[in-house]
């Protein structure tokens, strides 16, 4: 078993959301290991031990290792696009990773492989959290059509809230009124330039998937539309 007493930086890749941020994260979970080169590791590892010689007597300091090699390792995987909550579904591509990066302690100095790397739970921390939200939501509100149904939503709930005002309703639209004109934002111009974006926009194919798109950037993977 293992677990990451401290945070492990990951990094988080979000091309659609123009993010890119390395953010704190903490897992736990179990791996196996196999003696791969029992001669290897007879000779560096146990070779002056005259009685049973027990994992338990070795898995501190491969516990050790394996979380000192879990941040370059998170680091290849997330190069892929792989969002830190995603990552228990490609515990095969991380355990290939952890291999790379301890080869040299592990392989070829005591013969030992990791077989498989499992991980029961991992979580960013909790303001990590918030911000990366806060950025996804943010950068959503960059498509005008977006934007324009989520200020139509506010001013309807706006409505509703003035209609209850307990000084009388004629008071709380007045309220609603100062404050879409105070607001600066047209509903109308983001629907028309919504409108003016979609039918504008030049379809292209994604070198790298093969997926149609419109936008900036690969709705399938998120690779960024190359220059013409």
């Amino acid at each position: 078993k293992y677990g990451t007493p401290n945070a492990v930086p990951f990094r988080v890749v979000d091309a659609r959301a123009g993010i890119d941020i390395d953010i704190g994260v903490r897992c736990f979970g179990e791996y196996s290991i196999k003696v791969e080169d029992p001669i290897l590791f007879y000779t560096n590892v146990c070779g002056n031990v005259s009685n049973a010689y027990t994992v338990d007597q070795l898995e501190d300091q491969l516990r050790s290792e394996l979380l000192t090699a879990l941040q370059p390792a998170f680091a290849a995987v997330s190069a892929k696009g792989v969002r830190y909550s995603e990552v228990p579904a490609h515990t095969t591509e991380l355990a290939d990773a952890l291999n790379e990066q301890l080869s040299k302690k592990w392989k070829d100095l005591r013969g030992i492989v990791i077989v498989s790397f499992g991980i029961s739970s991992i979580s960013a921390n909790e303001e990590d959290e918030t911000m990366l939200k806060q950025m996804q939501r943010n950068a959503a509100y960059t498509n005008p059509a977006l934007a324009a149904a989520t200020l139509v939503g506010a001013q309807a709930q706006a409505t509703q809230d003035a209609a209850k005002n307990a000084n009388g309703a004629v008071n709380g639209f007045m309220g609603v009124n100062m404050a879409q004109n105070a607001g600066g934002i047209n509903v109308n111009n983001l629907y028309a330039q919504a409108a003016d974006n979609s039918s504008s926009a030049q379809e292209w194919y994604c070198p790298k998937c093969g997926t149609k798109n419109t936008g900036n950037f690969c709705s399938n993977c998120g690779t960024k539309k190359p220059q013409m």
